[in-house]
């Protein structure tokens, strides 16, 4: 398995939306959910992650090539959140500076292309 953190060269990263998560407790009481979470990085975030949250998976680097995928919290708050459904691009953002290793992503909005 390879290493779950990743160096972005970038401030903003695109991703493509493979699950969202709009009502919390509905969706961790699915009977899908461990083949939903299979390969997801920090598992530990799936009981307090807020709505809009989305299971993505990032294309930069050729990363999209392989098997992790990333819980992916909304940068703003619920009032002012954008729509997204699976297989739309979105954009990605991290706290950390870029160049530096990041435990968290954020999703801004959907790629406008």
């Amino acid at each position: 398995m390879a290493n779950p953190f990743f160096i972005p060269n970038s401030t903003f990263l695109q991703a493509i939306v493979l699950d969202v998560i709009n009502d919390p407790a509905a969706f961790r009481a699915q009977q899908n959910i461990d083949f939903i979470l299979e390969n997801v990085n920090h598992k530990h975030f799936i009981d307090r992650v807020p709505r809009n949250t989305i299971v993505a998976k990032i294309l930069n680097d050729g990363r999209g090539k392989k098997e992790f995928r990333e819980l992916c919290l909304p940068f703003f708050p619920p009032h002012l959140c954008f729509p997204v459904k699976p297989g739309e691009r979105v954009w990605l953002i991290s706290p950390s500076p870029a160049g530096t290793e990041t435990s968290q992503y954020y999703w801004m909005c959907r790629v406008p292309a």
